[in-house]
């Protein structure tokens, strides 16, 4: 079935895929072809790919020219955390989110971040929280 006009789901809600076949949904942007993908038989959500890998969800930013963020955040909720992280903790590297404040571990380098407009704010990554 092709649809060539406009669709309108008002009220109540739409389930796609509700038998977990193996069925893709993928939209386009008016220049991206891959705007949005769903890859059913990976259970993978891929923004700016059609083969999501990297995780859950991936990012891809095809442009390399369009001086444009790869994901941007905005937190109009003052009282919030404006990002949180949901998982085990330690004080060391034994779980997926550690305590530890210490920086005696090898860094491998950081990550640029853009913070209320000025830049060249670092991240810094280290091989291990100790």
């Amino acid at each position: 079935m092709k649809v060539t006009g406009a669709v309108d789901l008002d009220g109540g809600s739409f389930t796609f895929n509700e038998t977990g076949s193996d069925v893709d949904l993928r939209l386009e942007g008016d220049d991206l072809e891959n705007m949005f993908v769903l890859d059913a038989s990976e259970d993978m959500i891929g923004i700016g790919t059609a083969s999501p890998a990297g995780g859950r969800m991936e990012i891809n930013q095809t442009v390399t020219d369009g001086a444009i963020a790869c994901l941007a955040l905005d937190q109009d909720d003052d009282d919030k955390q404006f990002i949180y992280f949901d998982g085990t903790t330690a004080a060391d590297s034994t779980k997926n989110v550690s305590t530890s404040t210490a920086t005696d571990g090898t860094k491998n380098g950081a990550i640029l971040v853009n913070v209320n407009g000025i830049g060249a704010c670092w991240i810094r990554v280290y091989t291990s929280a100790v």
